[in-house]
């Protein structure tokens, strides 16, 4: 994830006659801690950070901030990350999002890739 991250630019905006201006970065990860690691981790990049904690509030955050990338947690307490992922999607397919989870399974793997591709169609 560091890598990828490290070499992404915000979406031109040069093109629409605006400043370049930090990376933004919507954050959806329910536990606190895990939001300070992964800032943490990502400390080297000049990005704000839009924070919330449940896919419930992604889509409203999503439309609000209209960030150039999301970070989503995949097990959350209201909405897990594949659902709030296929709903930014549906709405907005140009998003990118990128899915941050400790589960290591085939199942979740390609469940998360084909929500990211395609909002789970």
């Amino acid at each position: 994830m560091v890598l990828l991250l490290a070499h992404i630019r915000p979406v031109d905006r040069q093109l629409a006659g605006e400043a370049m201006t930090k990376i933004s970065i919507l954050l959806i990860e329910d536990s606190r801690e895990m939001r300070e690691t992964i800032k943490s981790s990502l400390r080297g990049l000049d990005a704000t950070f839009i924070e919330r904690d449940d896919g419930v509030q992604a889509l409203a955050a999503y439309r609000e901030h209209s960030p150039d990338w999301v970070l989503m947690d995949l097990e959350m307490k209201e909405m897990d990350g594949l659902t709030a992922t296929s709903q930014i999607k549906s709405a907005y397919p140009e998003a990118r999002i990128v899915i941050v989870t400790n589960f290591d399974d085939v199942v979740w793997r390609e469940a998360a890739d084909r929500t990211c591709k395609n909002g789970g169609r």
